[in-house]
């Protein structure tokens, strides 16, 4: 299991490894290297993002990220809400986001 925060530099994924995270909703997911999966419970997209490609997370359900190959990924807050929210307000997001935990296995385990 791996603990990390929106201020993670980067996180390096192997293949089929998952990143799974939980009150993430407005953070975006920038895909720096490799090919990764996103799917958030409840919602019918299944999202893929290659090499320079991000998401912005929409639900404040479960999100599992997993790497369809060696990948590297970036968890930051959307541009549009760092140019609205004061820093007040962006440390007060950061702190109702809950740890990020990395599981190992397929998604369907």
């Amino acid at each position: 299991m791996m603990n990390a925060s929106i201020s993670t530099a980067r996180i390096i994924l192997a293949r089929g490894e998952l990143l799974s995270l939980q009150g993430a909703r407005g953070a975006r997911i920038v895909n720096h290297r490799g090919i990764v999966w996103i799917t958030q419970d409840g919602d019918r997209r299944d999202v893929v993002l290659k090499d320079g490609e991000s998401f912005e997370l929409d639900r404040d359900t479960p999100v599992i990220v997993q790497a369809f190959e060696c990948s590297t990924v970036k968890l930051s807050e959307p541009p549009t809400k760092r140019a609205r929210i004061p820093l007040h307000g962006v440390v007060d997001w950061l702190s109702g986001l809950r740890p990020v935990t990395l599981r190992l296995g397929p998604a369907w385990a």
